[in-house]
Formats: structure tokens, sequence, C-alpha cells
């Protein structure tokens, strides 16, 4: 007798990534307005970065009904474009920080959601 081990079923939902990406877009250029309207606040734009990585991953799982892998790159663009208008909207002094946090920010969170729907 043998014991064999069982392996967990695929996945049965599919990745709506276009469906995804619309609503990481939706959280980008929200974020991006938020941070024309609190320009005048000192340091808010790594806040902002750190909620337009998190809200654009969780927004994207959202609206593609599953955990993100094929439109990792896409999402991972849609972030950084996004970071790249945060930190031009609110007049940060260098890019290089905002992109940083924020692209850390996405990894990490994109770790975990691939860790919780496996």
């Amino acid at each position: 007798m043998t014991d064999q081990l069982q392996r967990p079923a695929p996945s049965t939902t599919t990745e709506h990534v276009t469906r995804g990406l619309v609503l990481a877009l939706v959280v980008v250029s929200s974020a991006a307005a938020a941070a024309l309207l609190l320009r005048g606040l000192p340091s808010v734009a790594p806040l902002i970065a750190v909620i337009v990585a998190v809200g654009a991953c969780v927004a994207y799982t959202l609206g593609a009904g599953a955990a993100p892998r094929r439109g990792v790159p896409a999402l991972l663009v849609v972030v950084a474009g996004g970071l790249v208008a945060l930190a031009w909207a609110s007049a940060a002094a260098t890019y290089v920080p905002v992109l940083v946090i924020g692209l850390v920010a996405a990894a990490a969170v994109l770790a975990q959601l691939h860790r919780s729907h496996r």
C-alpha cells in the first residue's frame, strides 16, 4: 500500500485581467486626484504611494476575481505609472523615493495575495 500525496485541485476561477486593470486604474486615478487636493501638505506623497499600491492590487484582485498571475506585469506598469503621476501631482522633490516605496508596497501585497489564494 502506497501513500499518495494529494495535490490541491487547480483553481476553477478565471482571471479577468481587463476588468481587474480597469478597477486598478480607477484607484490610481483617484489617488492622483487626492494628491492634487493635498498638494500643500508636507510629505503626503509617500503615504499616498502606499495607498496607491495596496489599493490597486486589492482592486485588481476584486475585479479580476482571482489573485494576479497573468496580469502582474500590466498591474505593475499601472502602479508605476500611477506613482509617477502621483509624484508629479504632489510636486515631490524626487520621484525615486515615491517609486521605491510604492513598488515595495505593491510587491508585498502581491506576495501576500499570491500566498492567500493558493
